[in-house]
């Protein structure tokens, strides 16, 4: 299952944890990776992701104070594309998380990587 901490700093030192491990891992991990990712059809996967996408974009237009929880969403997307597969929000979730490392890391060169491994799922 998927925990998600309390808001306030806590929150905030989670979320910024959680990127920065996922934004390694997925530096880490082979392209051959991305393109021999086969497509999830396990229901239950399926609807946690579909949560997942939904607290995503819920948490970040409920602004502020929930942007730890888009955050999250983000990063636990990703891996678990990784780990399992792809999903119909795979390809969101990675440019997310392109979006995030140049917001949060300045680092313009690992968002454009993401993107273009978002654009090639």
């Amino acid at each position: 299952g998927c925990r998600f901490p309390r808001g306030g700093v806590t929150g905030l030192a989670k979320a910024f944890v959680s990127l920065s491990r996922t934004v390694k891992m997925v530096k880490k991990t082979p392209t051959e990776v991305f393109e021999s990712l086969s497509v999830v059809t396990d229901p239950s996967k399926l609807a946690i992701m579909t949560l997942l996408s939904r607290l995503g974009d819920w948490s970040y237009l409920a602004g502020e104070k929930f942007a730890y929880l888009a955050v999250l969403a983000v990063t636990n997307m990703v891996q678990k594309t990784l780990s399992n597969g792809l999903f119909d929000w795979s390809a969101k979730s990675l440019a997310a998380l392109g979006y995030l490392s140049l917001v949060v890391f300045s680092d313009i060169d690992t968002a454009h990587y993401f993107g273009e491994r978002a654009l090639q799922m």
